[in-house]
């Protein structure tokens, strides 16, 4: 698989390389100033993703009456007719692997199937109505497709959404088998 645009973002595509070694990390704590003159400073631990870091400003924020919510939401586009296999990352440490055929565009099996390992991977897909795919991580973590095969030979489109379900990259990102 490759990033076609080498932009960097968080739609990350791997094929059979490593993980990476390390994560951004907020090395400061963050103090957000109500208009009432309170308040808070909020420190991370190294390590935290955006549910947990979401997580931890609702706690500390709660005084201030705020919170903070994360999402992590992928649209999967162009997925042609035929096999289309990776290995699927989320909360788990070994991958699931998913192995579906695509026949007369129809993404179902390939929903069912990711579907099938939601309580290991933390991440479900739904059906779009152009023809794609949405995954969702249920707490905001990682969402990694790896060691990806597409027998059809076309490259399956990838894109960032955001909570209301608009694109955040300008261009697709192209995962290649």
């Amino acid at each position: 698989m490759n990033d076609s645009d080498n932009n960097n973002n968080n739609v990350t595509v791997y094929a059979a390389g490593a993980f990476p070694a390390s994560r951004t990390q907020l090395t400061n704590p963050v103090t957000i100033a109500a208009s009432n003159g309170q308040s808070v400073s909020v420190s991370f631990e190294t390590g935290m993703m955006a549910g947990q870091i979401a997580g931890q400003l609702s706690k500390d924020l709660a005084p201030l009456g705020m919170s903070a919510t994360a999402s992590n939401v992928l649209e999967l586009s162009g997925i042609a007719d035929g096999l289309v296999e990776f290995k699927l990352f989320g909360n788990n440490l070994a991958g699931q692997q998913i192995s579906t055929t695509v026949v007369n565009s129809s993404h179902a099996g390939l929903v069912d199937q990711i579907n099938s390992f939601s309580n290991s991977t933390g991440i479900t897909a739904h059906l779009t109505g152009d023809a794609g795919v949405i995954l969702e991580h249920t707490d905001a973590g990682d969402i990694t497709l790896k060691d990806l095969n597409l027998n059809s030979g076309v490259a399956i489109l990838v894109n960032q959404l955001n909570q209301f379900g608009d694109r955040l990259l300008t261009t697709f990102q192209d995962l290649f088998g």
